[in-house]
């Protein structure tokens, strides 16, 4: 496998981990 694969793996993990973050956190901004 190629390294731009395991980058763009990599990517959509800290997106991921990150979106979740941003939801649990943002939950409490907004109210």
């Amino acid at each position: 496998r190629t390294g731009k694969q395991e980058a763009s793996r990599r990517t959509k993990y800290m997106r991921d981990f990150l979106s979740e973050f941003q939801m649990e956190t943002g939950v409490k901004d907004e109210t």
